[in-house]
């Protein structure tokens, strides 16, 4: 009788210590199920959060399809209204409710960006060297860029330059650079940068760019890219390898700027509309100018 009990209370102590040992895996097993759960939710929440339209004060549209306007334009060379009806469509694709902008809005946000990221060039400091070129004809206008690339100690000097390197110091548009327009330029752009030393400018040798630089004190390195460029493209102008070369570097991305929501966000609220409405306004009455400049000169060759 006693042997049979004993050996009754051995099968229940086994039988409950198998209930234990599963209900402590059944436990461990939940505990892992609720990490993982929770990891999945934070994760949700975070997909969530980025795919949400992230608001900027005063302003109808989200700073992601800003973003994307402004990334048509600037990195992708498409047009204002080719922008603006991307981010139409977008818009409808994601489920927002949100129409497709105008492309003047679309041109407003890239000026309000561009004028943004040139403004970040009064923080910069140290030593520079400068590059002056009257580089691109827009119409009967003219742009003239001031890049600058900073001088590292212990830089390289068999080093390529990045697009990284280059920060754009100041660039203007005007019908035409006479000498003084460009020592003008250069006053402008430098007195933003009070903490930034030029150690010398570079050019391509051209009379307006030398008499201003000779204006404003300056020193000047003349540019030999040109000349020899000139030379390879007259002994080598129809050499495959280095038509290849040369479509290749045309393809290499020219802008270092990120162009991020969160970016666009910042030069939105950081760059008033009264900045590009008094530009707009500026280009106007100069146009209106130069139509009734046209207009009087037509009167004059009509007259007998």
């Amino acid at each position: 009788m006693r042997a049979r009990l004993k050996a009754k209370v051995l099968r229940w102590k086994t039988t409950a210590l198998k209930g234990t040992k599963s209900r402590s895996l059944l436990k461990a097993q939940l505990r892992r199920s609720q990490h993982r759960a929770a990891a999945l939710e934070k994760k949700v929440a975070e997909l969530e959060a980025r795919a949400a339209p992230l608001r900027v004060p005063g302003h109808t549209y989200p700073a992601q399809l800003i973003a994307l306007a402004v990334f048509i334009v600037v990195h992708a060379n498409g047009s204002l209204r080719c922008a603006a009806k991307t981010v139409g469509f977008v818009a409808r694709l994601l489920g927002w409710g949100f129409g497709t902008p105008s492309h003047t809005s679309v041109r407003r946000w890239v000026m309000r960006c561009g004028h943004f990221q040139l403004q970040q060039a009064a923080r910069l400091s140290g030593d520079y060297v400068a590059l002056l070129d009257e580089s691109i004809q827009i119409g009967r206008e003219k742009l003239l860029l001031l890049p600058g690339v900073k001088i590292e100690a212990g830089q390289s000097h068999c080093q390529p330059l990045r697009a990284e390197d280059v920060t754009v110091l100041g660039l203007e548009v005007q019908p035409s650079w006479t000498g003084q327009a460009v020592a003008a330029f250069l006053s402008r752009s430098l007195s933003r940068l009070p903490r930034l030393n030029v150690a010398y400018f570079i050019t391509d040798g051209g009379t307006n760019l030398a008499k201003a630089l000779s204006l404003s004190g300056y020193n000047a390195v003349s540019d030999c890219t040109h000349m020899l460029m000139n030379a390879v493209k007259k002994l080598l102008g129809k050499d495959t390898v280095l038509s290849q070369l040369h479509a290749d570097v045309l393809a290499i991305p020219l802008y270092s700027v990120d162009i991020t929501p969160l970016f666009v966000r910042q030069a939105l609220l950081e760059t008033p509309y009264s900045v590009v409405h008094e530009w707009e306004q500026l280009r106007t009455c100069e146009n209106r100018y130069a139509q009734l400049r046209r207009m009087e000169q037509e009167l004059k060759s009509d007259v007998p």
